[in-house]
């Protein structure tokens, strides 16, 4: 089951997508995001990552195991171009293994009118199915 913590034209706070996953009795939280400028390194700053250039990544929860195999699950899945720790307040206020993902960054050239095609959100969500088909036949 999914639980969307988003799921018209508004901007939930933190802590109510906080409450929604914990309520949910998550197993894995998934929080997606395709950027805005600045926004990879507002979101990994602190970790000591340096995410200029990084328009896609996985950041886990430092020090969870389960985190750092989701987020390299989505990766692998994804080709990803970072896997890192997260300082984002969903991934380290979860009580379930919990990976902020970006797997475009809308503020580069390209990348919005990419998304419009039907085809580059398959492959995105496909490949999120497919990265959480790894990591559950690996618990």
């Amino acid at each position: 089951q999914v639980a969307l913590t988003r799921t018209r034209d508004i901007n939930p706070s933190e802590l109510e997508r906080l409450f929604t996953a914990e309520a949910a009795g998550s197993d894995v939280v998934l929080a997606l995001t395709f950027g805005s400028p600045g926004g990879s390194e507002r979101l990994l700053s602190g970790d000591g990552l340096r995410t200029r250039g990084a328009a896609s990544f996985a950041g886990h929860y430092p020090g969870s195991r389960n985190g750092e195999r989701l987020a390299r699950a989505l990766a692998a899945t994804l080709e990803l171009e970072q896997t890192a720790p997260s300082v984002a307040f969903i991934v380290q206020q979860t009580s379930a293994p919990a990976v902020l993902l970006q797997p475009a960054d809308i503020a580069r050239p390209g990348t919005a009118a990419a998304l419009e095609q039907a085809g580059v959100r398959r492959r995105i969500a496909e490949g999120i199915y497919a990265a959480l088909v790894r990591y559950f036949s690996e618990s």
